[in-house]
């Protein structure tokens, strides 16, 4: 029988117009399928997925989307082989992820019907599935890349991520998360542990997760890794491929497992490896960040007795850090005492509040309004800037440097048509349809005549809208 290999992705991590186009240009696979997660449209797109019983289904994780669960049951009652495959901590601890976000699924999928389904799980090392059923355990063997990578190979794999090419001499890599913006912590807390963090680092560089956003990152950006979208292991292997003399390096991240995968890449490679998640249990704002610390030491232990030549630190406290650091060589000497109080100050919003207020030299009024919306920042999801000005630019500056993860609409403008900053600007009368629940008045002039409209609206000053930079 002639079988296709067909390659299914979802865009709701990343957006994948061009990345699906990318992977149908170098026809490696019959069909390349892309579920709309974004948009809702993924529910019609099993129409175009043809799946027969002596088909094989790798399916890489449950944690991406719901479209998984869809093409699962699609081939719940079908003779298809299954192979859960490959995708960190949630393959290593398959059975305890998929009862943890099952009920998500909307698609009247049982734990057990997915666990009990799965015929196989491929690791780059088998010896980390730790759930104790009896399902068949495969190692992907990684010898094989090690002895045959190709210059073809590694092309491919950097046209369809768009790979820049990137030379990283930096001796520590920071792999960063984007707790922020999963609502795990608040985004002023974590650009002040940023930036408290790489006050003391040296000679290092930083791998965002994929599709975060820059907002956090406004100070400090030189240090991001550029090919930012691009997996690491695709960077790695760059590196491996065209630099053989690569230094040993020194990964650090909050909790993430990823930091293991050079190791099955390359087990002769000696490991430095930091973890930060004791380090951030101990600071305020960050008590509940992570929930599944007992996965993550269990992964930790196996790995540390699998290969106990690899150094692996976990620092309690900054000081611990400080003294980690020190001793692999990438502490920032001539560092301020002062950024321990980034870490360890109970007045992190106040901090970045005065940072920005000072950075862009905004006026009492503003700076004040800023320190309210703070209490009040979980409320506010959708705005709007009344003013396309020099009053609404720094207003949208600020706004967006404290509260990134809020949705800008646009400006509004009774004079100006077109864009401003990069964002539309819509008319008075659009203002109903844009549906805002925050208003800032940035305009001196218009000042009475939009207040009074907004008042007839029934909107409340502080509640529904404040004024922007400037307007007394």
């Amino acid at each position: 029988m002639n079988k296709k290999k067909i390659l299914i992705i979802t865009d709701i991590l990343i957006d994948t117009n061009e990345l699906e186009k990318r992977l149908k240009d170098i026809y490696l696979w019959d069909k390349v399928i892309c579920m709309k997660e974004k948009n809702k449209a993924f529910v019609k797109e099993i129409d175009n997925i043809k799946i027969g019983n002596d088909d094989i289904l790798h399916i890489f994780s449950f944690g991406g989307g719901m479209s998984t669960y869809l093409i699962f049951k699609y081939v719940l009652n079908k003779k298809v082989r299954i192979i859960l495959t490959e995708e960190g901590t949630s393959t290593y601890f398959s059975e305890y992820i998929i009862k943890k976000i099952a009920k998500k699924s909307n698609f009247n999928l049982t734990s057990k019907n997915i666990i009990d389904r799965i015929d196989e799980v491929w690791l780059l090392n088998k010896d980390f599935y730790m759930e104790k059923n009896c399902k068949i355990i495969k190692n992907i063997d990684m010898s094989k890349l090690q002895k045959n990578i190709s210059l073809e190979w590694l092309r491919d794999l950097n046209y369809i991520f768009k790979y820049q090419k990137e030379n990283i001499y930096e001796k520590l890599i920071f792999f960063d998360g984007n707790f922020g913006q999963a609502g795990s912590i608040s985004v002023i807390n974590e650009k002040l542990f940023l930036n408290g963090l790489f006050s003391i680092l040296d000679n290092f560089k930083v791998k965002l997760p994929p599709n975060d956003l820059l907002y956090k990152y406004s100070y400090f950006r030189k240090y991001i890794i550029k090919n930012v979208n691009v997996p690491w292991e695709v960077i790695y292997l760059n590196n491996m491929f065209f630099n053989s003399h690569d230094d040993l390096k020194i990964y650090m991240t909050h909790c993430s497992t990823a930091v293991f995968n050079m190791k099955f890449i390359d087990p002769s490679r000696k490991m430095k490896i930091i973890f930060l998640y004791k380090l951030l249990y101990s600071i305020q704002g960050y008590e509940n960040y992570f929930s599944d610390v007992n996965m993550l030491e269990t992964i930790i232990d196996k790995y540390s007795s699998i290969y106990p030549e690899d150094e692996i630190y976990i620092p309690k406290s900054f000081k611990e850090l400080k003294m980690v650091l020190n001793v692999l060589d990438v502490y920032k000497n001539d560092s301020k005492e002062e950024c321990e109080d980034y870490l360890f100050n109970d007045s992190f919003s106040n901090k970045y509040i005065e940072m920005v207020s000072q950075k862009l030299s905004l006026n009492k009024n503003m700076k004040e309004q800023l320190y309210y919306l703070d209490l009040d920042k979980n409320r506010i999801k959708r705005f709007v800037i009344w003013g396309a000005s020099i009053s609404g630019s720094v207003t949208f500056k600020a706004i967006r440097s404290i509260f990134p993860y809020w949705k800008f609409i646009g400006f509004l403008d009774k004079y100006k048509k077109g864009e401003f900053m990069g964002s539309r600007i819509y008319k008075p009368e659009d203002y109903d349809n844009l549906n805002p629940n925050m208003t800032f008045i940035a305009t001196n002039p218009g000042k009475l005549e939009v207040e009074k409209l907004l008042i007839e609206k029934g909107l409340e000053l502080g509640k529904d809208y404040l004024y922007g930079y400037k307007v007394q």
